[in-house]
């Protein structure tokens, strides 16, 4: 009987470079207030948009410095329309209709 072992083949570094996707680091330092190496001065904000990218990270986003810039401007202008929605479904009070 013949040894049944495990096959094992081998790739240069380029091809298996090419054929696996490239590793990922999310990287966050709260003491500067960092993320992907983007400081957000205003620690509120830091948390906020940490908070959004963190979960996304976790759905399999791998975003760069440039998408946390993207993001951080979309969190800070104002959205007249979300904020008519949001009243208009939850009152001017926050507190119901």
């Amino acid at each position: 009987m013949k040894n049944k072992g495990i096959s094992i083949s081998t790739f240069d570094d380029k091809a298996l470079t090419e054929l696996q996707p490239r590793p990922f680091k999310y990287v966050v330092n709260d003491q500067n207030q960092t993320i992907q190496g983007f400081r957000i001065e205003d620690p509120h904000l830091f948390w906020v948009v940490e908070a959004a990218v963190h979960n996304s990270v976790m759905e399999g986003w791998q975003p760069t410095k440039a998408d946390i810039m993207g993001t951080y401007r979309v969190i800070m202008e104002l959205q007249p329309e979300l904020e008519r929605d949001f009243k208009r479904i939850f009152g001017d009070g926050h507190g119901g209709k």
